[in-house]
């Protein structure tokens, strides 16, 4: 549903773009090895949208999908993220997935100055240095943490001074007081 939202959302904000010839969005999403299951949902969800949306931008061009597989493997992003921007010239792409990705495919966009969209990155900083090409659909972890935090202290019986969460690489630690 969500990447449905997200699709939706690429196609609207690149319907305003002037284009002589069909439009075409790219995906990047892990199919196979790490994070398969995760890409493949997401391509049960973007088959379902394909079969249930007019799949034109209004002025009666029709709007096509490049998938590719990530494999979650940042070597793998970069090469297809140049392919969706250089060879396959699509209007935008939504994908990859995680973070190791983003950092990598955010600056082939910027490049390419073409605009991508993320779905699942919690990383902060990633979107906002790679601006204006590159956008992100979840908190960042930094935001996240400390409401989940908060709340599960909210609901202990006793007095917890210290609580350490694990994120990503770094450890973070939150100090209630």
């Amino acid at each position: 549903m969500q990447l449905k939202r997200w699709i939706f959302t690429v196609v609207l904000a690149c319907a305003s773009v002037a284009v002589e010839a069909d439009q075409t969005i790219g995906i990047l999403m892990p199919l196979g090895a790490k994070g398969a299951e995760l890409g493949l949902r997401s391509q049960v969800a973007l088959k379902m949208f394909q079969d249930n949306e007019s799949l034109s931008d209004g002025r009666g061009e029709k709007i096509r999908f490049v998938i590719y597989d990530t494999r979650g493997d940042s070597a793998a992003t970069v090469n297809l993220t140049r392919k969706l921007i250089y060879d396959d010239k699509v209007l935008a792409i939504v994908g990859p997935l995680f973070n190791n990705e983003a950092e990598v495919a955010f600056p082939v966009g910027v490049q390419g100055k073409t605009p991508i969209v993320m779905r699942l990155s919690a990383k902060p900083g990633i979107a906002a240095n790679n601006r204006p090409w590159a956008f992100r659909n979840a908190l960042t972890s930094d935001k996240l943490v400390g409401r989940l935090i908060d709340k599960w202290l909210a609901s202990q019986h006793k007095p917890i001074k210290w609580v350490v969460a694990l994120v990503d690489t770094k450890d973070a630690f939150r100090n209630r007081t």
